[in-house]
């Protein structure tokens, strides 16, 4: 029975790799950078549901990784009022988490088995110290408990959730930025888990804003640690 799950997330992991990505999903992963496609959307048509806080967002992490922003990110009037709001959230709080996430210089306890996940829950399965966190905890409440239940019964595997801690907080806020506070997150936490398990292979996974966490972790690791990665398993939120 474990056998044939370990069979068969490979195989989808293998389907998916194979395949040619179109749509919205697809136009939102190229703008992250994660593709390395160009950001071009079809008939000049941008993705819907993003904001103008979002935008600043992503063009925030274009420069603390030193690349230069993709054209036509929105701007519009609702500007003053999205900074205004963004003042009252707490900008440092904000600043702190992004630095979290790019920096990740707490330590990271690993159990090196043979395979590893590291999985991103979706929008809103938050980390905090609510009765529902603590019977979901950093797998959120969805797909990530049905992973972690389909695999406890072999021991080659083990499952590590991307939290707060790590600099994601799975907010609304996160998906406009699509993704990147997590991606980097998880970044950092994927690096340090291939030094400590250098003989261990590792997925990436996620649900809605947590699949384009698993995707811009990858995407932005170093070689090494991409060379220990055998896939990303997602569902994009799109």
């Amino acid at each position: 029975m474990r056998f044939a799950f370990v069979v068969s997330l490979l195989a989808i992991l293998s389907e998916v790799q194979a395949q040619k990505c179109t749509g919205q999903s697809c136009y939102v992963a190229s703008l992250s950078g994660s593709t390395e496609e160009p950001y071009k959307l079809q008939n000049g048509k941008k993705p819907a549901g993003g904001n103008a806080l979002g935008d600043r967002c992503i063009k925030g992490w274009y420069s603390k990784l030193g690349m230069p922003a993709p054209t036509g990110l929105k701007r519009n009037t609702l500007e003053a009022y999205n900074d205004f709001m963004e003042a009252t959230i707490g900008q440092e709080v904000k600043d702190a988490l992004q630095q979290r996430a790019l920096e990740n210089k707490e330590s990271v306890s690993a159990e090196c088995t043979p395979y590893i996940m590291l999985y991103a829950r979706g929008t809103t399965e938050k980390f905090n110290l609510t009765l529902l966190y603590l019977l979901v905890g950093e797998l959120g409440a969805t797909v990530g408990p049905a992973l972690k239940a389909g695999l406890a019964t072999d021991k080659n595997w083990s499952v590590r959730g991307i939290g707060s801690r790590d600099g994601y907080d799975a907010s609304l806020a996160g998906i406009y930025c699509i993704g990147m506070d997590g991606g980097m997150a998880c970044k950092g936490i994927l690096e340090k888990m291939v030094a400590q398990c250098p003989n261990s292979k590792f997925v990436t996974a996620g649900y809605s804003q947590g699949a384009m966490v698993a995707r811009i972790c990858v995407a932005y690791a170093s070689d090494a640690a991409k060379a220990n990665v055998l896939g990303v398993c997602s569902t994009p939120p799109f």
